[in-house]
């Protein structure tokens, strides 16, 4: 749920209580100690060495993805990083690209030279031959050019906005069964709750044990409902307009970018690499980009048994 996006970390905290979660001694976990655990990377398998500001592998099988553990820091964490950056519109990259060597945010300055300033993206922390010093034109051109690596063909966007909206429409009926039986499902929970609140407070006919135990489970039990429910509520949404909308920005991305201030810049770039970039000097990394653009990379032409590259 951390790692989705749709929700802030008190609503996480406060549908994980629900559904049980609790400290060592059984009381509930305090927002303090919730943050700490969505920032512990032992979780993925990797311990943190505080003295020397240093994660090395465990020898214990993760709990946890590491896809899944950098989405949460980024929805949760980093973004509040970044935000002393979106106001600076020379270095639209520094923050977001991380140095490809030691996985530090690079950073941006301006040197004078004799005739002019120039502008580079570099890393606070490496040194020496291997130190990541890129120019501003460079890098940002090779920004771009990933940028339009990307972007499909208008052809196969359009025949994606009309896959998408069929099946859509196809699966609106299943949507709405499982919308109303999740409604029917809390009304029924609701009223078995009241029930029990009668029996225990006014009828005196469990103990309290039995009455906490039982409790507990029915809001369980509601919190699994009302997540089913929101699921089918946002699965509801007028598809077309918002299809609309990505064929629009998926198509213009590189203009978009361009054409940006600094704010907006920082929310393509976060928007469509969730996780950052990394930069060695040269190339990028292992590029991580939102699921739309796999979907986007086949796109079934003239039946599912002629697939081409979209």
């Amino acid at each position: 749920m951390a790692a989705d996006g749709r929700w802030s970390k008190n609503e996480v905290l406060r549908r994980v209580s629900a559904l049980g979660l609790r400290t060592k001694s059984g009381k509930n976990v305090t927002p303090q100690t919730f943050n700490a655990l969505l920032r512990n990377p032992i979780y993925v398998g990797r311990i943190r060495a505080q003295k020397w500001n240093e994660e090395h592998l465990g020898d214990w099988e993760p709990l946890v993805s590491d896809e899944i553990f950098r989405r949460v820091q980024h929805w949760h964490f980093q973004k509040a990083k970044l935000t002393k950056h979106r106001e600076n519109p020379v270095f639209p990259l520094r923050g977001f690209m991380r140095c490809g060597r030691c996985d530090r945010p690079l950073t941006g300055s301006t040197s004078k030279g004799r005739t002019a300033r120039y502008s580079y993206y570099h890393c606070p922390k490496c040194s020496g031959a291997n130190r990541v010093r890129t120019s501003k034109e460079v890098l940002e051109q090779a920004f771009l050019n990933l940028l339009s690596s990307l972007q499909p063909k208008p052809s196969y966007l359009r025949l994606f906005r009309a896959i998408v909206t069929d099946v859509w429409k196809s699966e609106q009926a299943t949507t709405q069964s499982i919308r109303k039986a999740a409604e029917q499902r809390i009304e029924q929970l609701n009223e078995q709750s009241e029930r029990l609140d009668r029996c225990f407070i006014f009828d005196r006919a469990i103990d309290q044990s039995a009455y906490q135990r039982q409790r507990d489970r029915l809001r369980a039990e509601i919190t699994v409902a009302e997540l089913q429910l929101s699921d089918a509520r946002f699965d509801e949404l007028e598809v077309e307009g918002v299809l609309a909308f990505a064929e629009y920005v998926f198509g213009n991305m590189v203009a978009l970018w361009t054409n940006a201030d600094a704010n907006d810049r920082c929310r393509i770039q976060q928007a469509v690499f969730p996780n950052g970039l990394a930069w060695d000097g040269e190339r990028f990394g292992t590029v991580v980009t939102i699921p739309a653009f796999s979907w986007l990379q086949v796109i079934p032409i003239g039946g599912m048994n002629n697939p081409r590259q979209g």
